[in-house]
């Protein structure tokens, strides 16, 4: 262990800061002299640079309690520190900032103090640059804010001219409340939006009032209370889901526990990780460094080998440690050199040739423009880009100067490219406008003196090199990166070569990586055995199996393990989960029906890729990179496509592997057992089970329960789940067997049964991995929620809950390594919702409590009791493979415990009570029994019983949706319904099945329809369990004088218009030809509604669809509230509100469409036309 005595005088910090000033040192060089010594095993330098590193984010908040927690640290050194961070906090907050630097929300609003009194609404926006300090305040709006009303040129035009890198908006509220209004939150998601794609940080929207401030990013934000944190500018774009609306009025805020590392970002500068890549570890670096620390004591030699954009390398890049970096495209081999390799480097030098490249006027065509411009690149840029290039070559005095030119270029470029972040492809809008602006790349020469970087095949570089700790993040899919990343390596190595197809790509044969072909285990295998190291960390995302194949991982958990073993010993633990291939599980009958086509034929890659292609043909796979003719058959559902069209659709896509396509898609049906399709000479064959299931109208739920009643762990079908693992359970049975023990707990302790909520399902159901603790499992859960709820306030309960949590995922892992335990704890939430959603589909499991808790069907105890009585979850034991399919097709198997006359009468007893109860309720309401109903059960056999529990499971479902219509008429169920879809972004449940669910509830209290009839599959307890099925309208409703159907969705993209345009159109004409006898409406109801999908709409209704008009009303959520809202109204004046109220308004929509001269217009206008009508009801009323 080096000693700070070992270190030459003049370097020391002490001695640094007397003869060079403060400047000249590091953060930790200042921390190390106000620390003055150092532990056991670190002298003070290395101690203060592992508080750095450990806190850096949050250094200015860090608490004595935090200091402590690092070993050899005592009180007296922790109180040192944490007082001079207190000290100089101190004198900030009575002197103010200075120069104007915006730190925080009471910053902003000192510098707009004068709109806080405004009688009517400003906008003002605040311009920061990097270091947060004003560049320029300007008022964007008077009056009242409306998203309508904000464009975000007036906001991020006067960004981009400043170069601004951030900017803080402020908005008044005269009334005095500050909380965020509804037209408050949706001009915040529409400035996210914009912000994002412009590349400017939204740091704050506040809203000021004369004597209160609400700051979004204070409400949301706990444990950074500035907004900048070690140099490192934070924004709004941190702190939100992306696939959520970004601003919502409660926020879900994403937890971190590593922080960034330091950003010291100066004018003019840009960094490393300041680039778009697939695969960047940049946010997971905080858990890389802890694996290091714990692992690896000490090192001299850190080799990252497949580099990438070489954040993590640089992580560990001090002068004391030897950095080897390589990557094999020469578009990372060029920055990697620049930021790890260059020692020196007239940064002055470079800023005057960056000044004159910057400073290129190009008018001229060239290379870069002629194949790059008008798609990938505005045309000025692309011209401006290959004129740059070329200028380098003549410029750079030196190879070294060459790679940092060539950096700055790689790195703009990234800025201003009009894609998603990679070059697979570019977007059709060319939308991205930002000019060109090169910045000088700002990282520490002396830090690269001993440092190594090249460009090899990792694999022959092994062979020449030795390290300390040797880092391996290869590619783990068949995604090649040097085709997401030709256009970057094209402009790299400046060959000019022909390129090809739409993408514009190169020839890239030299170029392609082993890891992303069949090979890849072999390839990890060899670099593995002849790396000279101390230490190996991998990083490998198994993804299991992706709906897009490409993403699936080419070597498998047990192929890394047995790799590994081969060095050392390797501990893997994990949860049990469903895989989410199934995505839409009605569509499992149309894949197999295409299967069953080519029965009988090896499925071999040949026929692998020939099955995909018959996926393409009949539009159950809709590829990516489409020509506009070819889209054309996806968009219109009635044109027919040939096989060879599909053919060339599929061979379009240049898949690495096409075969794997094939695979990927017939797994689903493998694994259910009602197909056998193995990647062999073998025939395919549709089993037992699957030609029933194609035969026969076989439910879906049904077929669910009977698959996980056999589905085990470990199975000789899965590779993921083994014995060696610890996995021996079937893991529904034991989840039914958990919510039963617990149950039983809690009536022990004096309770009422109420299930295990959602919580705790996802934490203790997944970690269930041994049939033989499902008692233990239960007890721990009893104590997890006992201890939630023994808290005196809703503080201290979420302080348990994470403590505990963090705890049980320790031991279950076996481990205290934190970055493990928090990616085990956010992987069991998306576990757990995943398999709540698809055992809910047998019916046997119930959602209570709100949503929040599941339970057992209690209108399955007969069979539940049975079940659990005779399956105590234990796993069979088969032989082989082809035995585990052979029983999960067997449509004799398993035997149900309850399928014997004495039983199912008691089944069938029970449903008559049931059913018996709900005509009672019901009265004169209920329509004619059918003949069906309440047979001598005792003179029924087994098979007669059956069929009359299904019958009467039918007609209870009935019952059920006519006491909601009638139950739907009360005014405080109206006003659930209103809040609730107020509040569904925020909804415990899928929020698509839940919009459907409400949508079906609000149209039974809406009016006096003769039906409301959704099309989602339901429980028992009449809840859906999922989506309507894809070839069926969301809802079916039945009036008096017309019908209607109903779809909604919760997607506001262009996504909406693709999964919803055309199929709505074609369900509306559909459904009118089944009921010809009355006029069709469709209601579509959508959160936003995207322009493509208004004007598809104006189309049909305007010109017609297939021969004739349609009638589609299109209304957003919140508009469709304020219908809902009418009826409360006038339910409390004790009105009535009927069906033709309904048609009245429909009509007065459709009608607006004679009067208006584009969509756009028409969907301005539906608000007001909506208001008119409530007035008018009320009126008339």
């Amino acid at each position: 262990m080096a000693k700070l005595k070992d270190i030459p005088q003049i370097d020391r910090p002490r001695e640094r800061f007397l003869e060079k000033g403060p400047d000249a040192l590091s953060k930790s060089e200042l921390l190390a002299i106000l620390l003055g010594s150092g532990i056991k095993g670190k002298n003070v330098k290395q101690l203060s640079e592992q508080i750095i590193r450990k806190f850096s984010n949050r250094f200015l908040d860090i608490t004595v309690d935090d200091l402590l927690e690092i070993p050899g640290i005592g009180k007296a050194k922790a109180l040192q520190i944490v007082s001079a961070l207190a000290l100089v906090k101190r004198f900030y907050e009575e002197l103010g900032p200075k120069d104007n630097i915006v730190l925080s929300a009471q910053d902003a609003v000192s510098l707009t103090s004068e709109i806080r009194d405004k009688k009517k609404e400003y906008l003002v926006c605040l311009y920061l640059n990097a270091r947060n300090a004003l560049l320029k305040k300007e008022i964007i709006s008077i009056g009242t804010l409306d998203k309508s009303l904000i464009h975000p040129r007036e906001i991020f035009g006067p960004a981009v001219e400043l170069r601004a890198a951030g900017v803080v908006l402020l908005h008044n509220h005269p009334s005095g409340d500050v909380e965020p209004s509804k037209q408050d939150i949706e001009v915040i998601n529409k400035i996210l939006e914009a912000g994002k794609i412009m590349g400017v940080n939204v740091v704050d929207f506040i809203i000021v009032s004369e004597k209160d401030l609400h700051s979004v990013f204070q409400s949301s934000q706990k444990e950074i209370t500035h907004y900048v944190s070690d140099g490192m500018q934070h924004s709004l774009f941190d702190l939100f889901e992306a696939d959520q609306q970004i601003y919502t009025p409660t926020i879900k805020k994403i937890h971190k526990v590593y922080f960034y590392p330091e950003s010291r970002v100066r004018a003019g500068r840009f960094q490393l990780q300041n680039r778009r890549y697939l695969g960047n570890k940049y946010k997971l670096l905080g858990f890389i460094e802890d694996i290091v620390n714990e692992k690896c004591n000490s090192f001299s030699v850190f080799c990252d080998i497949f580099a990438g954009t070489g954040v993590v390398a640089e992580r560990f890049n001090e002068k004391n440690i030897k950095i080897i970096a390589n990557d094999f495209l020469a578009s990372n081999f060029i920055p990697l050199k620049t930021f790890l390799g260059t020692s020196k480097i007239n940064f002055e030098e470079i800023g005057h040739k960056i000044n004159l490249l910057n400073g290129l006027k190009a008018t001229d065509d060239n290379y870069f423009s002629e194949n790059f411009g008008n798609t990938y690149f505005t045309l000025e840029n692309a011209r401006k880009i290959g004129a740059i290039r070329e200028k380098i070559n003549e410029l750079s005095n030196n190879e070294d100067e060459k790679s940092v030119l060539i950096t700055s270029l790689l790195y703009a470029v990234d800025k201003v490219a009009n894609t998603v972040g990679h070059y697979d492809a570019f977007r059709k809008k060319l939308d991205t406008v930002q000019p060109l602006q090169l910045l000088v790349p700002d990282f520490e020469p002396e830090n690269n003196i001993n440092n190594e970087i090249y460009k090899e095949d990792a694999n022959q570089l092994i062979r020449k090199i030795n390290c300390d700790v040797l880092y391996i993040d290869p590619p783990y899919n068949s995604r090649q990166y040097s085709d997401a990343y030709h256009l970057l390596e094209n402009l790299a190595t400046w060959e000019k070569p022909i390129v090809h197809g739409k993408a514009k790509k190169m020839d890239r044969s030299h170029i392609k990586s082993d890891y992303c072909l069949q090979s890849a285990a072999k390839a990890l295998a060899d670099l593995i055995v002849n790396a000279n190291c101390k230490h190996i960390l991998l990083s490998y995302n198994n993804t299991g199996e992706s709906k897009d194949g490409r993403s699936n991982a080419r070597i498998s958990d047990e192929q890394i393990v047995n790799i590994l073993k081969s060095r050392g010993d390797v501990d893997m633990k994990k949860p049990w989960s469903i895989s989410t291939t199934v995505r839409n599980p009605e569509r499992l009958r149309d894949f197999l029906a295409v299967l069953k086509q080519m029965e009988g034929q090896p499925f071999n890659s040949e026929n692998q890729i020939k099955y995909q292609i018959l996926l393409i043909q009949n539009k159950l796979y809709r590829p990516t990179n489409l020509t506009k003719e070819q889209e054309e058959y996806f968009d219109d559902i009635e044109k027919e496509m040939s096989f060879d069209v599909a053919k060339e659709i599929f061979v379009a896509q240049n898949y690495e592997d096409p075969a794997m396509r094939g695979r990927n898609s017939v797994a689903p049906l493998n694994k259910m057992g009602l197909c056998i399709a193995k990647n062999s000479a073998d025939g395919v064959k549709i089993t037992s089970l699957g030609e029933y299931f194609l035969s026969h109208d076989y439910d879906l739920g049904k077929l669910f329960f009977i698959h996980f009643l056999k589905w085990q762990l470990p199975n000789p079908a899965s590779r993921t789940f083994s014995e060696n693992d610890g996995f021996n359970i079937k893991p529904f049975i034991g989840s039914l067997h958990l919510i039963n023990e617990v149950n039983k707990l809690w009536i022990k302790a004096g309770n009422e049964p109420i299930g295990i909520s959602k919580d705790e399902f996802s934490l203790f159901a997944p970690t269930l991995i041994d049939y033989k603790n499902i008692r233990q499992q239960a007890k721990r859960l009893i104590e997890y929620r006992t201890g939630i709820r023994s808290q005196k306030d809703d503080k201290s309960k979420k302080k348990y809950r994470v403590a505990f949590r963090k705890e049980f995922a320790k031991s279950f892992l076996e481990t205290n390594k934190s970055g493990e335990v928090e990616k085990l704890l956010k992987n069991l939430k998306d576990y757990g919702d995943n398999a709540i959603r698809y055992f809910r589909l047998t019916r046997f499991l119930h959602i209570r409590g709100g949503g929040f808790y599941v339970d057992l069907e209690l209108r399955r105890a007969i069979e539940l009791k049975k079940l659990l009585a005779t399956d105590n979850a234990v796993p069979l034991a088969f032989k082989n493979t082809d035995q585990y399919i052979e029983y999960l097709a067997d449509l004799k198997q398993p035997i149900l415990p309850w399928e014997t006359k004495e039983e199912l009468e008691k089944i069938a007893i029970s449903l008559d009570n049931d059913v018996q109860n709900y005509i009672k309720d019901l009265e004169s309401k209920a329509e004619k029994i059918p003949a069906f109903v309440f047979q001598e059960i005792e003179k029924l056999d087994t098979e007669k019983l059956k069929l009359y529990i299904e019958e009467l499971r039918a007609y209870r479902r009935k019952l059920q949706e006519l006491e909601i219509h009638f139950k739907s008429q009360d005014t405080s169920k109206i006003q659930e319904y209103i809040d609730a879809l107020k509040n569904i972004h925020q909804s415990e449940n899928k929020k698509s099945i839940e919009l459907e669910k409400l949508s079906a509830l609000a149209l039974n209290a809406l009016n006096d329809a003769l039906e409301i009839k959704p099309n989602y599959p339901v429980g028992d307890d009449n809840e859906p369990t999922f989506t309507a099925p894809a070839n069926k309208p969301d809802i079916e409703c039945f009036y008096e004088k017309f019908n209607s159907v109903c779809e909604v969705t919760m997607l506001t993209d262009r996504s909406q218009w693709y999964n919803e345009g055309q199929p709505v159109m074609r369900h509306v004409r559909e459904f009118e030809e089944t009921h010809a006898e009355k006029s069709t409406y469709c209601l579509f109801i959508a959160p936003r509604l995207h322009q493509d999908t208004v004007e598809t709409f104006w189309m049909s209704i305007k010109y017609g669809y297939k021969g004739a008009a349609q009638r589609i009303v299109p209304l957003s959520i919140s508009q469709f509230i304020r219908l809902l809202e009418s009826l409360l109204e006038i339910k409390k004046q004790g009105k009535r509100f009927t069906h033709g109220e309904l048609l009245n308004l429909y009509e007065q929509i459709l009608n607006l469409t004679n009067h208006v001269a584009h969509s756009e217009e028409w969907i301005e206008q539906i608000p007001d036309t909506i208001t008119s009508w409530q007035k008018s009801i009320l009126v008339r009323q």
